[in-house]
């Protein structure tokens, strides 16, 4: 029971077939996991959220991967592209001032591009 609990928390996102797809992908030689029967399980006997409790045996472990999860930062150029599980509105604000940023640097040098080539223009004349 606690098993099913277990992958009924894991896989009940919007994302669970794409997670399904992609283990199954990366790891041809496992065993497959039938959503048809986590979802059978959660639509028939979860009635409330679960709760550490709820997970005698894997409560330690759950606790810990959510903790991984919600701490976790980009440590590598190519993550600051992945969303955080938590803090959407950072991540969003990030980008938008790497924009501002981007666009303040090109109208620096076409101000000085533009400088350049007054100064010429007024050099030659």
């Amino acid at each position: 029971m606690e098993l099913l609990s277990t992958y009924s928390l894991i896989f009940s996102t919007s994302k669970s077939d794409w997670i399904v797809k992609t283990l199954c992908h990366d790891h041809p030689q496992g065993k497959e996991i039938q959503l048809k029967i986590i979802r059978n399980f959660t639509e028939s006997f979860v009635d409330a959220p679960f709760q550490l409790g709820d997970f005698p045996n894997y409560g330690s472990r759950l606790k810990y991967i959510h903790e991984r999860m919600t701490g976790w930062r980009p440590l590598r150029f190519s993550q600051l592209f992945k969303r955080p599980y938590r803090e959407s509105i950072a991540f969003f604000a990030f980008w938008f001032g790497a924009f501002i940023g981007v666009v303040t640097f090109l109208s620096l040098v076409a101000g000085v591009v533009q400088a350049v080539f007054a100064v010429l223009a007024w050099s030659k004349s």
